[in-house]
């Protein structure tokens, strides 16, 4: 039970939802406070009051670091000013020019429809993404497409992983050569001008080239995801439960001007 607690909280990022999936599968009624404990415990990864590997460890410490992280962020979300709460608040990105997509409100005899819309184009007319997507058609598309878009992101990470990598394997050149250099000077097989003057040319060239590496996902999660699990903990959560799953999942949503899913980039 225990590792099913930690599997269902690190999906729904909730341990409201993790306490009503245990009232609904065991035999036990916890309150929250109660999962929290659990997922906070230090003896379920075999340490206990700080003496390491002092008992079996049930849990992976990747795991158990995981759900540590969830409940960090959690502190770090605050609610809109208004006390609404945007299910997508940060995540949504124009694909025209990258700005965010602010959420806005509608109400219609009495009950409040949620929109987002590109801040560029709200605030200073100066994009061409006019159209407001609407809150609940874009997580009825997540929800029945959200598997199909895991798999052509991580299609599409393992092969860029295995491409090779020009700028890399130029700098894996550059060190090898300073390497060797280094050995030359220390045999006295080169004069320290000699050493100074090839070191010199070599760094120039390695600061020259600029390797920037892409945030990871967390593969491992994405590669275990189980759309009809987390679709069964969504529709149990309320509107920040929500939220926090689609943090706990999703770095990024790009939408185009027509309001299509232009790619996801997975947390």
């Amino acid at each position: 039970m225990i590792q099913a607690i930690f599997s269902h909280f690190l999906l729904s990022g909730s341990h409201y939802t993790t306490a009503n999936y245990v009232r609904e599968n065991w035999n036990w009624n916890p309150n929250p406070s109660a999962i929290k404990k659990i997922l906070q415990n230090t003896v379920y990864i075999g340490n206990y009051h700080n003496i390491e590997n002092y008992c079996k460890s049930i849990i992976d410490k990747k795991i158990y670091d995981q759900a540590q992280d969830i409940f960090a962020n959690k502190r770090t979300i605050k609610s809109a000013p208004t006390n609404r709460v945007y299910i997508f608040s940060r995540l949504l990105k124009c694909a025209d020019c990258g700005q965010a997509m602010a959420g806005t409100y509608q109400t219609h005899r009495r009950i409040e429809y949620y929109y987002y819309r590109c801040e560029l184009y709200s605030r200073r007319r100066a994009c061409t993404h006019s159209k407001r997507i609407n809150e609940k058609v874009l997580e009825n598309i997540l929800l029945e497409s959200l598997e199909s878009y895991i798999d052509q992101y991580l299609m599409e990470y393992h092969a860029k992983i295995a491409a090779p990598n020009p700028l890399k394997n130029e700098r894996a050149k550059l060190t090898k050569k300073l390497e060797k250099l280094k050995d030359l000077y220390l045999n006295d097989l080169i004069s320290m001008d000699e050493y100074r003057l090839d070191y010199n040319r070599y760094m120039e060239k390695l600061n020259q080239i600029q390797v920037v590496d892409s945030p990871k996902p967390n593969i491992a999660t994405l590669e275990k995801f189980q759309a009809e699990s987390f679709r069964t903990a969504y529709l149990q959560a309320n509107r920040e439960q929500r939220r926090s799953m689609w943090r706990n999942l999703i770095r990024a949503i790009f939408i185009t001007s027509d309001n299509r899913i232009e790619r996801i980039s997975f947390a």
